[in-house]
């Protein structure tokens, strides 16, 4: 697997220091605007999720679950070691995700099409050669029969003036990622 920058956010570790990051807020949301856009008709009866970076906590697995948006399937796949977090575990939630850890989404196989996929602050941590591959993988993958189908991508706005973060290799500017998105 190619080297990747393997920042992991912990709101454990928010707590520990006994403040929560900004970033961290910022995640909250865009989970938020997730839960907004998949329960819309019910779609989340019926939603085929990939999380693609889906963090060591799975946060967005966590949150669908606390919000009773069980979904069909729930995929999340990372570069990082994953284990099935504690509150999955019990025999009586249905609401079981299937993790890919310590896998290059690139060669990541489903046996089904997602209908939704995720992506949160993620194609930046990567070279920039293969976040492209990212978004052409991510548009394959979702499933084109499903009118509903829905790829909800973020990374950080890249601003010269503050210059990138020491952790990401691939800061995009929003003109850069729009490119990108327009060229698939």
């Amino acid at each position: 697997m190619a080297k990747f920058n393997k920042t992991h956010l912990s709101i454990d570790q928010a707590n520990a220091r006994g403040v929560v990051h900004r970033d961290y807020i910022a995640h909250c949301l865009r989970w938020s605007h997730v839960l907004k856009v998949i329960n819309k008709g019910g779609f989340y009866k019926n939603a085929r999720v990939l999380d693609v970076g889906c963090g060591k906590e799975m946060p967005m697995a966590r949150a669908l679950f606390t919000n009773r948006y069980a979904p069909l399937s729930y995929d999340g796949v990372d570069v990082n070691k994953l284990e099935m977090h504690a509150v999955f575990a019990s025999d009586k939630v249905r609401f079981k995700p299937t993790l890919h850890g310590e896998t290059d989404f690139l060669t990541l196989k489903l046996p089904h099409s997602p209908n939704c996929i995720t992506s949160f602050e993620v194609l930046e941590h990567v070279p920039p050669g293969h976040a492209r591959k990212m978004i052409e993988r991510m548009y394959d993958l979702l499933d084109g029969s499903d009118e509903n189908s829905v790829a909800i991508i973020s990374t950080p706005c890249y601003d010269e003036r503050v210059g990138a973060a020491a952790n990401h290799p691939n800061e995009i500017t929003y003109q850069a990622l729009g490119a990108a998105f327009e060229d698939v």
